[in-house]
């Protein structure tokens, strides 16, 4: 009798295993934000998520992709969950977990070429901008600015330190961070002017198979917020000096 108890319990904690929900993720591949580090992904978001997903107790699988992908996953459900600037053409498409935090959107220049109020974007030749990102009302619709699309930040501060472009536009601390990583401090300026703030929200995918799970994952992330562990996690990344690149007048 006991026997056949003991092979029933294990019968029921193995079939548990076998449908335990695992959510799956994305995360946009440019540093800090999730790159790959010996073959496994690593960065700000890939963190944060890992983080929210234990809290919640739930299992997740994340992939450091293209950001082309991450929003092709979220129309299609191919993915449950990613963490990318809220803006409104996403509405029909995402469920919104929570805010993971306001960004200080910054234009910055080329060495050389003055940068010190809105009108001198107007001066440049060409404006990098990262694919399918919306930065505000005012510049989204200003035909006077020569915007050029990238598919992250990297190759556009790889092409303002080219000379193939004059500006980039985009989050401050990952910026700043990139700049000082591919070591061109001497090309492209370390100051720039303020666009505005975006804010980083955790969505899920309007057809995702573990759309039920959002409410976890919406309460973990604001106990997440409150006991510090994002703060902590961007700090390994950026170090504390981001909290100042990241003020917001």
């Amino acid at each position: 009798m006991k026997k056949s108890i003991i092979i029933f319990a294990v019968l029921i904690l193995t079939a548990g295993s076998i449908y335990a929900q695992t959510l799956k993720a994305y995360v946009m591949q440019s540093e800090p934000l999730g790159y790959i580090e010996n073959g496994q992904p690593k960065g700000e978001h890939v963190d944060y998520l890992q983080a929210i997903a234990d809290k919640a107790g739930i299992d997740i699988d994340i992939e450091v992709v293209p950001k082309s992908k991450v929003f092709a996953g979220i129309k299609s459900g191919d993915i449950d969950v990613s963490i990318f600037f809220r803006a409104s053409k996403w509405d029909n498409f995402v469920e919104y977990a929570g805010k993971v935090r306001d960004i200080r959107i910054v234009a910055v220049n080329r060495v050389g070429k003055p940068l010190n109020s809105y009108t001198d974007l107007y001066n440049s030749s060409r404006v990098g901008v990262l694919a399918n990102t919306s930065i505000s009302d005012e510049f989204d619709n200003d035909s006077s600015i020569n915007r050029f699309s990238v598919p992250n930040y990297e190759t556009m501060l790889k092409t303002i330190a080219g000379g193939r472009i004059d500006t980039g536009v985009g989050n401050a601390i990952v910026l700043s961070y990139l700049t000082n990583k591919l070591g061109f401090s001497s090309k492209i300026q370390s100051e720039g002017i303020t666009l505005g703030s975006n804010a980083q929200w955790l969505q899920f995918s309007k057809k995702a198979d573990n759309l039920d799970q959002l409410d976890k994952f919406s309460a973990a992330l604001e106990a997440l917020k409150a006991d510090g562990t994002l703060d902590s996690i961007l700090d390994g990344y950026a170090g504390s000096s981001w909290r100042d690149l990241n003020a917001i007048d």
